[in-house]
């Protein structure tokens, strides 16, 4: 059995702008009402206005402390949703 993205629960999104006018998402989800998890990802725009999403890769010094900020958010709504 294959990835259903109709399992796949979006729970609580964070976006950090970068200084290149891009976007960090993080995301706190759960698939198919398993265990929570968050995931972090970079957001470009394309040309046509659509979003793509790639992976986090290498980080900045200045976006390190705000993916921390936002990681941590994200933990405690989790354990409060409990």
């Amino acid at each position: 059995m294959g990835y259903d993205a109709d399992k796949d629960e979006i729970l609580e999104e964070r976006r950090i702008e970068t200084a290149e006018g891009r976007w960090i998402v993080a995301v706190l989800a759960r698939y198919d009402g398993g265990e929570k998890k968050i995931g972090l990802s970079r957001l470009y725009a394309k040309k046509d206005g659509s979003e793509n999403h790639a992976k986090l890769g290498r980080l900045t010094l200045d976006e390190v402390p705000r993916i921390v900020e936002a990681v941590t958010a994200l933990v405690a709504e989790a354990r409060e949703q409990v």
